[in-house]
């Protein structure tokens, strides 16, 4: 995997994808490069008419109305995080295409790729003849409009709950409404769990969370530094100007995190770091998680792709840092 490029993604998708492993064919006829992003707000709206049956009108994120008729059959997907959103609700057999990071689950990776939000194939997309097509970028949209395809442009889940509420509309696009309560229940309550069982705790651990061995890291005002905020901990990236800041090894010394998670690990990424190379970086042996050795690997995805499996990454979380209450 191409880090800096995954990292660039992670940077635009919350300006907010997912962060994701790259894989499948190069795209042939690139789009020009995004610039620039809106900023996210809030989630668009789903007005039914006047339930939905087959008629459904969602406003997307230009303040548009998408109609549709019928439930689209023939999806191309530039969305790692709504790719296993689809799967999860049961339409693995409607995804006709995907951009090239959408890795999971692993059946999606036999679908034909179209490139990415950046750069798009349009004669692969055309081939593929979606009646839909969904992205959390806005680039590629006109271009494909132009084509006679039907765009569903939305912004991607600023937080835990736009994550709830994007499956539940996906849901309804899909007439999968009743996959897409229980998916989204089960999440809750799963996710409510946990935050339960933190509730007599007033302040945890001090953690460092990396996301790029340039000591990128997650701020306040991000989506995994929500979840972060949710768990009740320290970031040491707190007070942060930018979602995704790069901090200096003397600021991460000084601020001496007690765990350290390597989102950017050589355990789940091929061109990541391992553990006891960080333990070596210099000035790093005084910092509490290198002398306590709480140096955690973990899968960024989880929590970094705001789809299905943030339940898992925040249960897995909870675990690494508060191991006397999750055991």
């Amino acid at each position: 995997m191409d880090k800096k490029r995954l990292l660039i993604l992670v940077l635009a998708l919350v300006a907010t994808l997912g962060v994701a492993c790259d894989g499948g064919e190069p795209a042939s006829a690139p789009l020009p490069t995004v610039t620039s992003l809106p900023t996210v707000t809030s989630l668009p709206t789903v007005t039914p008419l006047p339930k939905f049956t087959s008629v459904s009108v969602v406003t997307d994120s230009r303040g548009r109305d998408v109609v549709f008729t019928v439930a689209p059959q023939r999806i191309v997907s530039i969305s790692p995080a709504h790719t296993e959103v689809f799967y999860a609700l049961g339409l693995g057999d409607r995804v006709v295409g995907r951009d090239g990071y959408s890795d999971f689950p692993s059946e999606a990776r036999g679908k034909p790729v179209v490139g990415d939000a950046f750069t798009l194939n349009l004669e692969a997309l055309v081939a593929l003849k979606p009646d839909l097509v969904y992205t959390t970028f806005e680039g590629p949209v006109a271009d494909i409009e132009r084509l006679g395809i039907k765009v569903l442009y939305l912004f991607p889940a600023a937080d835990v709950q736009g994550v709830l509420d994007n499956i539940t509309l996906i849901g309804r696009v899909a007439d999968r409404e009743a996959q897409a309560q229980a998916l989204v229940e089960d999440m809750e309550s799963r996710i409510k769990a946990v935050t339960d069982r933190l509730a007599g705790i007033e302040q945890g651990p001090r953690i460092y969370y990396e996301i790029d061995p340039g000591l990128w890291t997650v701020g306040p005002g991000s989506f995994v530094g929500d979840i972060l905020q949710m768990l009740k901990v320290q970031n040491v990236a707190e007070g942060a100007s930018s979602p995704y800041p790069q901090l200096s090894a003397e600021v991460i010394v000084q601020r001496d995190p007690e765990i350290v998670i390597l989102g950017d690990s050589r355990e789940y990424l091929t061109t990541g770091v391992a553990v006891e190379d960080v333990k070596a970086r210099p000035g790093w042996g005084s910092i509490t998680a290198v002398r306590q050795d709480r140096v955690y690997p973990f899968d960024d995805s989880l929590v970094s792709r705001p789809g299905p499996r943030i339940a898992d990454g925040i249960e897995q979380l909870a675990r690494l840092l508060y191991p006397g209450v999750f055991p």
